[in-house]
């Protein structure tokens, strides 16, 4: 699975899930919904921002290749799961 196939799976959850809470947290870029954001909301964008820099305390270099392509067969596998597919499509 691409990442942009990816980005697309996300981009159908809405906010009533938590996987598609976070994802509007960090996708949000309406200024004045930003600047009403809770202190809660905004350290999930700011660690955001900060993994998307590459500068997380747990990691001092960017996710490499190998782990990146075993996460989205991963989640491409529990999409699939959730949706009821069998893999072959």
């Amino acid at each position: 699975m691409s990442f942009d196939e990816f980005r697309t799976l996300l981009a159908g959850l809405n906010g009533d899930t938590p996987l598609g809470n976070i994802v509007q947290i960090r996708t949000e870029r309406d200024r004045s919904r930003l600047n009403k954001f809770t202190p809660a909301q905004r350290r999930i964008r700011s660690e955001w921002a900060r993994f998307r820099a590459g500068k997380t305390a747990e990691r001092g270099s960017p996710v490499n290749r190998e782990k990146y392509d075993a996460a989205m067969k991963n989640f491409a596998a529990m999409f699939r799961a959730l949706a009821g597919g069998d893999g072959n499509g």
